[in-house]
């Protein structure tokens, strides 16, 4: 067996067996089974381990409540950057969890695997998906076989009509810890032979986060307006009208808009300001240029070529930052542990440093009583 390490992204809605799933494969309790009503946990979860504990390395990234509508949008932003951060070494297998009780593909099912789809377009993301059934040992085996062979045979019709890209034709199925497992073999097989894939907004996630925020928010918006939908349709078979939710989703609705408008004001602002900061520092070059052009100046010793500051690049720090690399070697003290938000603000200006670190090396070279590092 394969000794290179394997990591897959496990997807499905809570109570759907993803825990029970995560400690078969791994082969140790390691993740929490909750009573199908409420997920264990938000936040996305990393288990690592080895394939039925004594096999090649394998790792498990759990996504539990992906799309929470009782949470803010940077509490959703949060727990998306984290998921996507483990996948920054790439990944081998998309796997979608699908208890075999459900008769039909629900709206919320629809939904997540929509929303999935949004923050991974790549074919490639999809071309190494495939459907784990669960809660087969739930039912009585002559039941359980029926409704089985029913998804196996109507689960990819369903997801090309509603255009979503998971391959339900590619599927496997747990049928309990007492069982041999002999498909969940296959399934292993099918993870080997993939190789590791880095999603695209797994590599983008910081440079682009106005943009994943912004992709949240339409997500927000598109699911209640699916709530408010899927509650008119309701009042229409019952004969009765609950005004108070209806109301209650359309607020929410209208929030979500007027924060979309808000953060693309804001986001408009700092362009305008960044645009402003580059026209400034192109117009004083230009006039430098005109300057040294039209001066008339005595003959001077040959000097040697000046390293002249790139002019491209127009890094705007916040204040916070600006302050940190305005400190003086007097304004710390070697050894204290600097804030959580000074240390955040310094990896920060680490970051777009970095690109700049040949230029500023060189400079520093012909400055007396400088150290280049």
């Amino acid at each position: 067996m394969s000794s290179r390490q394997l990591r897959v992204l496990l997807v499905g809605k809570t109570g759907e067996g993803k825990s029970t799933l995560t400690n078969y494969l791994l082969g140790s309790e390691v993740s929490k089974t909750s009573d199908g009503l409420a997920s264990c946990t938000k936040n996305p979860q990393l288990y690592e381990g080895q394939w039925r504990g004594t096999g090649c390395p394998f790792s498990i990234i759990d996504t539990p409540g992906l799309m929470d509508s009782d949470e803010t949008q940077l509490e959703t932003l949060h727990r998306m950057k984290m998921a996507l951060e483990w996948m920054k070494g790439g990944i081998d297998a998309v796997l979608f969890v699908h208890g075999i009780r459900i008769v039909r593909l629900d709206g919320a099912v629809s939904e997540m695997l929509r929303v999935l789809q949004e923050v991974f377009p790549d074919a490639d993301f999809w071309s190494r998906s495939a459907v784990v059934f669960t809660h087969y040992d739930d039912m009585d085996a002559t039941k359980a076989d029926e409704a089985l062979a029913q998804w196996q045979d109507e689960l990819p019709q369903k997801l090309k009509a509603q255009k979503l890209l998971l391959r339900g034709n590619n599927n496997y199925v747990y049928k309990g810890a007492n069982d041999e497992n002999k498909q969940l073999e296959d399934l292993l097989t099918f993870v080997q032979q993939q190789g590791k894939f880095v999603p695209k907004m797994a590599k983008f996630a910081d440079e682009h986060e106005m943009q994943l925020l912004t992709l949240i928010i339409h997500l927000r918006q598109q699911k209640l307006e699916m709530q408010i939908r899927q509650e008119r349709e309701r009042a229409e078979i019952v004969g009765e009208v609950n005004e108070a939710k209806i109301k209650q989703l359309e607020q929410a609705h209208q929030a979500e808009q007027d924060y979309e408008k808000d953060l693309a004001k804001k986001w408009k602002e700092q362009q305008e300001k960044l645009d402003m900061a580059k026209q400034q520092r192109a117009a004083a070059a230009a006039s430098r240029a005109r300057q040294t052009t039209t001066t008339q100046h005595p003959p001077q010793p040959q000097q040697p070529p000046q390293h002249e500051e790139p002019m491209e690049e127009v890094m705007v720090f916040s204040p916070e930052i600006e302050r940190l690399l305005q400190m003086g070697p007097d304004d710390h003290i070697p050894g204290l542990p600097l804030p959580r938000e000074a240390q955040e603000a310094i990896a920060l200006a680490q970051y777009h440093l970095a690109p700049h670190m040949d230029d500023i090396k060189k400079g520093l070279s012909g400055c007396t009583g400088c150290t280049v590092m």
